[in-house]
């Protein structure tokens, strides 16, 4: 498991079972507190994990939920494009695109 922690979803019976997203934008599964990782899921490279958690009747269920955006380094709309309704100068150059999701 690589990066920083961006979220993660402790089953509440059993303490050794984890899920976890990093800022690599992967989510990873631990059995054993951690002492081994198998990465779970993917979307792509623009695709991160907002938020994430556990069904509490089915702990191989995680419901999570997936931004996929274009970052330009500033969050910000470059001035030489036109900002379409409902964006801002400080909104990302794509911020809805089709990795995201739940």
């Amino acid at each position: 498991m690589a990066g920083r922690i961006t979220d993660i979803a402790v089953h509440d019976k059993d303490p050794s079972l984890w899920f976890v997203a990093t800022e690599d934008r992967d989510v990873f599964k631990t059995t054993n507190g951690g002492e081994t990782w198998e990465k779970v899921f993917f979307v792509h490279n623009k695709t991160g994990v907002i938020d994430m958690t556990m069904d509490p009747t089915n702990p191989d269920t995680i419901i999570a939920t997936f931004w996929d955006r274009a970052r330009d380094g500033f969050d910000s709309w470059p001035d030489s494009v036109a900002k379409l309704e409902g964006i801002d100068g400080y909104d990302p150059i794509r911020k809805w695109g089709p990795g995201s999701g739940l």
